[in-house]
């Protein structure tokens, strides 16, 4: 069973590179994982970074594949999740975020154990950093190849946890919870700041703009202002795909 682990990230070399690092040297099963990056095509900082990195990731059994898009910007974040699966190779893939680090050791392992006879399923894999396990939705969610191959996208707004989980419980599928250790840097080097993330470019582009009452695009609806709530938009297409098949799938 093959995973990919998907980044979206823009400048913040130091803490991916401790991202990667983590995941790969964690990792009992390297040749059977795939490791994507989305990052914008002015971006020469990351592309250095993973280029310096690549030797060593391949010396432990994979590689750092990158795919260049125009900026979308944080707003669209969910942009780049919904281009990148379009070339993930994985039985499924987690949406990994550029500070978040692994402390499991065979972390592979275990997300193989809970998903290998689900993989014919639309499953949600809920991933919850540290910092986080007190929310009720995962912060670093992924999904099953199956998943994609029935809608075909991954997320209408920003807020793409937020939009995999609930899907996940409107269409009433399944939701594997593996059991290992992932932290956000950033949340420790914030404490209990409310505006944890780094203040940055991406910050102030996104985050910052909303905690300082910006204008920006709302997290949880559509460019054509649709929400969970709508029988319509982006999420209605995708739950309406996903029951259909619960429906013929039982």
């Amino acid at each position: 069973m093959k995973i990919t682990l998907s980044w979206i990230t823009r400048k913040r070399t130091s803490q991916l590179s401790f991202s990667i690092a983590s995941f790969v040297t964690n990792a009992d099963n390297n040749n059977d994982i795939e490791y994507l990056f989305a990052i914008d095509d002015d971006d020469t900082d990351t592309e250095n970074t993973i280029n310096q990195l690549n030797p060593f990731v391949k010396r432990c059994g994979s590689e750092l594949k990158v795919m260049k898009t125009k900026r979308h910007g944080y707003d669209y974040l969910n942009e780049y999740d919904n281009e990148i699966c379009k070339i993930f190779t994985g039985h499924c893939i987690i949406f990994v975020t550029d500070d978040m680090f692994c402390l499991t050791k065979g972390w592979d392992t275990r997300i193989r154990e809970e998903l290998k006879n689900y993989l014919d399923e639309p499953v949600l894999i809920h991933t919850q950093p540290w910092e986080d396990r007190q929310k009720f939705w995962p912060t670093m969610p992924g999904i099953t190849r199956k998943w994609y191959e029935v809608t075909e996208h991954v997320a209408g707004w920003t807020s793409a946890d937020l939009y995999l989980h609930w899907l996940a419980e409107d269409a009433g599928l399944r939701v594997v919870k593996p059991d290992y250790e992932v932290h956000q840097l950033s949340r420790l080097y914030a404490g209990e700041r409310e505006d944890w993330t780094e203040v940055d470019e991406t910050h102030e582009e996104g985050r910052g703009r909303a905690i300082a009452g910006k204008e920006h695009r709302h997290s949880r609806k559509d460019d054509e202002g649709y929400s969970r709530d709508d029988n319509r938009g982006e999420y209605y297409e995708d739950l309406q795909k996903l029951k259909k098949w619960k429906e013929n799938n039982g």
